[in-house]
């Protein structure tokens, strides 16, 4: 309904007469007992003020007044939903309202409220039986509004599909009209693209809307819903060009303050996020918006503290998981480091080599481990002559105070989750860890026990959990509940090998997996947003774990060569001297061309073009298309993972001076030669 009628409500409740009379009319569609039941029943719809003035008369005058203008603005299911406007009586006639008084002399001096057809579509679809709305459809009576609400009624239903066959019309081929019902329907469709998983439908939708429409608050809701994507895929570069977009098109939209300090979370600025929210929250204020109503409300919490404000909002659409986890790290988060020892493995009692409890950090349940320990063969007795081994180098643990043993042991009981397996990032176990039961179990034992905070096994858990989180992946809420849990691993472990010169903490120990996985856990998650810091800190993981059992050398090298350090990038690489991923192959070419050993440089770039070909394909050519990437990993020697180095080392390898033209010549040379090899081949 149009806001100037909407604001007339003052002592009138206009909407609930409307949405109390529909029924009435519907049911006989007759203009007489409808007048009927205005002069009845009008005087309870009036209040405040205009209830304690109110005269007989009066009430019979706003009853028909305000009854003609809304009959004449009603569609009527017999008459095609039309209406079937009653004239305004003569000047001298009889004013319909029953005071006996001519027209000129009563009613026609009484106010008239500016209704209109639209305006009462989405209120009669409420009113009306479903037999009506289906003959409404079939008939093509409803304006877009009323579609729209129509739509909505049937999405809230849970009748996704019908809701979009209403709704999709309207955008195809493209929309003509780029009003306020095209936006609320353009997020319906959204949302119910996304509700059905069509998300290539949905992303086609988006970019439509943003190639063929002007420069208009439709524009920028496509614009809006693009940065939401981008964030989502942590692609803050278009991420920020699609905000900017979206603000250019409507700069005065209420979504776009909240959708700006999203943004700035996501590209780990709170400080930032924090100032500009308190800017709108005067400017929303100033013009007048309601405290408790969005986007003021939203702006307020993120004046005051946005990470918390976001993480709260994430927590409510998911019934509150995470509550308790967020409310005890705040009691913990300044505890002192904790005193980690750096012990040999050679140092501990045998009785602590507890063959069920590694089982257990490799990621096997405890029944499987109790059952593969309890049918394990006794060893065979030693020879005398047997020689000793020794491992190349020696092994180290880090070791928590003794009073962790007994926490730990206690919290394996409680907590439902296992360990990853391997170097992967999730248990395998099917147990919902967010599950309301097994959540309050485990969080109520994290309260009794601050000290779970100062445990590198727990820690680990707790990331895996806040991993596990339904909301996992929104960048304020994995900063709020993932990254301290991380944060405190790295200080617990720097804070342990620090005075202790080089301290290798060998991943196939499996008692070292908490600290390190939480390691490979923060560089990830820092990688994006602080690529500098998470370039350090995996540089640190491959120091404390040369074996690199995540392929963090590749990580490393390619830093070092974009920094230029060539030299160094040559040093690593050259510890993994048979390693065929081709960060490394191609690294340790680029490198010694940067060193200006172009001889051995060509030697080893030969023979990485003739182990990965494709690397050097993509590499020199101008816009290859991307080729179809998988989630489940990477393709040795495929078009996929000739892109993915593309895309992270393409820029390195166009600013080392003359590298491009090195790499193009030796591509070349390797075509011409395969090329020889097929044409001399013998034919079959």
């Amino acid at each position: 309904m149009r806001d100037e009628y909407a604001s007339s409500e003052k002592g009138f409740r206009v909407e609930a007469l409307i949405a109390d009379v529909l029924p009435e009319v519907l049911a006989h569609q007759d203009a007489d007992r409808f007048f009927a039941w205005m002069r009845e029943h009008m005087a309870q719809y009036l209040s405040g003020e205009m209830h304690a003035q109110a005269t007989p008369e009066m009430v019979r005058g706003l009853a028909f007044g305000f009854g003609r203008a809304l009959w004449n603005a009603l569609p009527l299911p017999r008459n095609r939903f039309r209406p079937e406007p009653i004239p305004e009586p003569g000047r001298n006639e009889r004013c319909p309202c029953g005071s006996g008084l001519k027209y000129k002399q009563c009613c026609r001096r009484m106010p008239t409220l500016p209704l209109e057809t639209e305006d009462l579509w989405p209120i009669l679809l409420d009113a009306m039986s479903e037999e009506q709305r289906e003959a409404a459809l079939r008939g093509g009576a409803l304006p877009r509004r009323a579609l729209i609400a129509l739509a909505q009624k049937r999405l809230e239903a849970g009748k996704i599909k019908a809701a979009v066959k209403l709704v999709e019309p309207l955008f195809m081929p493209r929309p003509t009209v780029h009003d306020e019902p095209m936006g609320i329907g353009f997020d319906l469709l959204c949302d119910a693209y996304g509700e059905l998983g069509w998300h290539k439908k949905k992303a086609a939708l988006i970019d439509g809307v943003i190639e063929h429409s002007p420069r208009s608050p439709l524009r920028s809701d496509a614009w809006q819903r693009r940065c939401l994507m981008a964030m989502d895929r942590h692609d803050l570069d278009e991420a920020r060009e699609a905000f900017k977009a979206a603000q250019r098109d409507d700069p005065e939209a209420p979504m776009i303050p909240i959708l700006e300090v999203e943004l700035l979370l996501s590209e780990h600025q709170p400080g930032k996020a924090r100032e500009r929210a308190g800017f709108h929250v005067r400017k929303f204020r100033r013009l007048g918006y309601p405290e408790d109503e969005p986007p003021l409300s939203f702006l307020v919490n993120m004046a005051r503290d946005p990470l918390a404000g976001v993480a709260d909002l994430a927590l409510e659409q998911v019934g509150e998981a995470g509550r308790g986890l967020l409310d005890w790290l705040g009691t913990v988060v300044g505890r002192a480091l904790p005193e980690y020892r750096v012990a040999g493995i050679e140092e501990l009692p045998e009785e602590e080599d507890d063959l069920v409890e590694r089982l257990m950090q490799m990621g096997i349940e405890r029944t499987e481990a109790e059952r593969a320990v309890a049918e394990m063969p006794e060893p065979p007795a030693e020879e005398e002559d047997e020689p000793d081994f020794s491992p190349p180098e020696p092994l180290s643990l880090l070791l928590g105070p003794e009073t962790l043993a007994v926490t730990e042991r206690a919290w394996h009981d409680c907590f439902p989750l296992g360990k990853p397996f391997s170097i992967g990032n999730e248990p395998f176990a099917d147990t919902d860890v967010w599950n309301p039961s097994e959540e309050r179990r485990w969080t109520a034992f994290l309260g009794k026990h601050p000290e779970c905070f100062d445990s590198l096994d727990i820690l680990d858990d707790l990331a895996s959990a806040a991993m596990q989180h339904p909301q996992s992946g929104l960048p304020a809420l994995d900063q709020a509940m993932l990254q301290p849990v991380l944060e405190r691993v790295r200080a617990i472990v720097t804070h342990a090998v620090g005075e202790h010169g080089d301290v290798r903490l060998a991943w196939i120990e499996s008692r070292n997996r908490p600290a390190l996985r939480s390691l490979v856990r923060l560089a990830s998650f820092q990688r994006e947003a602080r690529p500098q810091e998470a370039g350090a800190l995996a540089a640190q993981v491959l120091e404390l774990n040369p074996h690199d059992n995540h392929g963090f050398r590749c990580v490393v090298i390619n830093d070092l060569l974009a920094n230029g350090e060539h030299q160094r990038a040559l040093e690593i690489a050259e510890d993994y001297p048979d390693d065929i991923m081709v960060d490394v192959l191609y690294g340790r070419a680029l490198a010694l061309f940067g060193l200006g050993k172009k001889t051995e440089a060509t030697r080893l770039l030969r023979e990485a073009v003739e182990e990965r070909p494709k690397v050097a394909d993509y590499l020199i050519r101008k816009s290859p298309r991307q080729p179809k990437l998988s989630t489940f990993g990477v393709t040795p020697g495929g078009d996929d993972e000739a892109w993915l180095y593309r895309e992270e080392m393409r820029d390195v390898w166009a600013k080392t001076p003359e590298a491009m033209d090195w790499l193009r010549a030796e591509c070349n040379r390797w075509r011409r030669r395969v090329g020889k090899n097929a044409r001399q081949a013998p034919k079959p």
